[in-house]
């Protein structure tokens, strides 16, 4: 198991404070970067540390928004459409949306999919999903 997928379990059973351990060494490993922020932020956030909360929830979207630029290089003018946790707080979503200037470099083939994104070229979606 990786520290990611411990700080997940931590987090599910409630135990909240080693979750922040293990979350933190993922971090620092460079592992699950924008979710290990995500779910320390969750862990601090269920603790009442919301300002240490709110620092994460700010550092995984900003992680999510450099993935995006770094994967996607035509994307522009990136923001974030939302944060959302299930009601039972198995999954969350970041949601990030950006436009595609220049031809996507999704467009490869005649497939069903590329005809789809030449459609709707001009305005994507970036999500990371997770289970905390």
């Amino acid at each position: 198991m990786s520290f990611y997928e411990d700080g997940s379990q931590y987090l599910r059973k409630g135990q909240y404070r080693k979750a922040i351990d293990y979350f933190t060494l993922s971090i620092k490993r460079q592992i699950e970067v924008a979710n290990s922020y995500f779910g320390r932020g969750l862990s601090q956030y269920y603790m009442k540390q919301n300002t240490d909360a709110i620092k994460d929830f700010d550092k995984a979207i900003e992680v999510a928004t450099t993935n995006v630029k770094a994967l996607v290089k035509n994307a522009k003018n990136i923001e974030l459409e939302g944060a959302i946790l299930s009601d039972d707080n198995k999954l969350y979503e970041i949601c990030l949306s950006y436009d595609m200037q220049g031809e996507s470099p999704f467009l490869t083939n005649n497939d069903n999919l590329s005809q789809l994104a030449r459609l709707m070229r001009y305005r994507r979606e970036y999500k990371v999903f997770s289970r905390p």
